[in-house]
């Protein structure tokens, strides 16, 4: 019993040792210029680095593996530089951070590539961690401003920006994979490119992407995802939660798409594979897409099994230039729309002003759609091939098109179509231009349908609102009341119902 205290005392009196030491020996270092930075970074002893005014080039890359702080001295301005290669590695070890930010007197710290291939911060694993803060510039890497490719996590706060990298694949400004989190609570992400996916940021394989606020804005990509692009398979997806902040003004080129099939899409966010993106607040808007057959989905793209959450003041707004989907574009039959608040307005397209749905399900249970406009087919919503659609609840208003004001249904592959509307969903306002189908009758204003068969709870739909547009003489519509009191149907042309 004796020796087994007198062991762990030994062993509490070496833990006190050991941080006695820790503490005595860590230390500050302020440095002026390549040299000194360079040894202050190799030696372990130091914890925080203060940097004076100038340009630090740096010539190794550094392996960060101790807790360590880079501040500036006062309000200096200070580079770290390196022409080629990596700046900072975080190890995948216990304790390993590096904390990038100004000085208590303002000043800003640049890290920069010079446009070479590098990046300016890696992480190395699950252990690592990152925070960058006020007056911190990521800039000019050609592999991104900073990688989380194998876990870690990284905290974004305050004016921080990453900004002007690029990368020959994807992830322009950051990229987060392997389990990795990237915690966004200010700061910019902004005018980085990337050739294929996610001009701003990916977000794939198990990566994870919270944005509380700050702003993604003026990102491209040649592929899809301007501002964000996430996949990953349903064991290791990747994840988007947008609670905040501003994603806009990013573009999809459509350069980078060799077949015209699923690329040019997503200006906002481009969701592949079983990604899952929730946005429950801040703005979507701006964003745009080629104008081309490949121009689909400017302010969200759905492709594969990806999924959108959209609740609460979420806004997704004036995206536009898309052929399909001004703003939120499905197009596969696991692609999911689960819509329970927000508002989907002022988005424009050739079809599908507010959605275009070429496959998947919408499930609507509250939120608005209102003020897109489709020069074509389906001012709020464009519903196509065996999609299922299903609006319990929520406003539709104020869209407009040529045909289907609020929603156009088209189906061609001789399967009924799966679309219901709830009693309690509100349609007004809703406009329709002309009607360019069966022999030129009067167009839709909420809801045109060829052909097929849909079902409507009681409304207040004003005369032609409904049209079953069939190509020649024959559709079907049915019409039914929730209680089962009644069931109208109407087997010819267009204009069945007359209140």
């Amino acid at each position: 019993m004796k020796k087994s205290l007198k062991i762990l005392f030994a062993i509490i009196l070496l833990t006190l040792l050991g941080m006695f030491i820790t503490t005595v020996y860590a230390r500050t270092e302020i440095v002026s210029d390549g040299a000194e930075l360079t040894a202050a970074l190799n030696d372990a002893g130091v914890s925080v680095i203060l940097l004076e005014a100038g340009d630090f080039l740096v010539t190794p890359s550094f392996s960060i593996n101790r807790a360590l702080t880079i501040n500036t001295v006062g309000n200096a301005d200070a580079t770290i530089r390196r022409l080629s290669g990596n700046i900072f590695n975080v190890a995948n070890t216990v304790g390993s951070s590096l904390t990038i930010e100004n000085g208590p007197g303002g000043g800003s710290i640049t890290i920069s590539g010079n446009q070479n291939p590098g990046t300016g911060i890696n992480l190395a694993g699950a252990n690592s961690e990152v925070t960058i803060g006020d007056g911190v510039n990521i800039t000019q890497f050609g592999s991104s401003g900073i990688r989380a490719t194998s876990g870690g996590t990284v905290t974004m706060n305050g004016t921080a920006r990453i900004h002007h990298n690029s990368s020959n694949t994807a992830g322009g400004g950051v990229a987060v994979e392997g389990g990795a989190l990237f915690i966004m609570n200010g700061g910019s992400i902004d005018n980085n490119t990337a050739q294929s996916w996610g001009g701003g940021i990916r977000f794939h394989n198990g990566g994870t992407f919270r944005m509380y606020d700050g702003i993604v804005t003026g990102n491209i990509s040649h592929r899809g995802g301007g501002g964000f692009s996430g996949g990953g398979s349903e064991v290791n997806r990747g994840r988007l939660y947008v609670m905040g902040g501003v994603i806009s003004n990013n573009t999809v080129t459509g350069l980078g798409d060799p077949t015209g099939s699923s690329f040019g899409g997503g200006g906002g966010i481009f969701a592949d594979g079983a990604a899952v993106v929730t946005v429950s607040s801040g703005r979507i808007y701006g964003n745009s897409v080629p104008y081309s057959a490949v121009g689909r989905g400017a302010g969200v793209f759905l492709n594969l099994a990806a999924s959108l959450n959209l609740s609460g003041d979420a806004i997704i707004e004036n995206n536009i230039g898309a052929p399909r989907g001004g703003g939120i574009h499905l197009n596969n039959v696991n692609s999911r729309l689960h819509m329970s608040g927000g508002t989907i307005r002022n988005n424009e397209a050739t079809n599908g002003g507010g959605i275009y749905v070429l496959d998947g399900r919408i499930y609507m249970t509250g939120g608005t759609i209102s003020g897109s406009n489709a020069t074509e087919e389906g001012g709020g919503i464009r519903f196509h091939q065996p999609a299922r659609i299903t609006i319990t609840d929520g406003v539709i208003e104020g869209n407009s098109a040529d045909n289907g004001g609020a929603i156009f249904v088209e189906h061609t592959n001789g399967t009924i179509p799966h679309f219901i509307i709830g009693e309690e969903v509100i349609f007004r306002n809703n406009t329709a231009r002309v009607g360019r189908y069966v022999n030129n009758l009067a167009a839709a204003a909420n809801l045109q349908i060829n052909p097929k068969i849909v079902t409507v709870y009681p409304h207040a739909f004003s005369n032609y609102d409904i049209n079953v547009l069939s190509g020649n003489l024959v559709a079907i519509i049915t019409f039914e009341v929730r209680n089962g009191a009644r069931r109208n149907s109407c087997r010819r042309r267009s204009n069945c119902f007359r209140n």
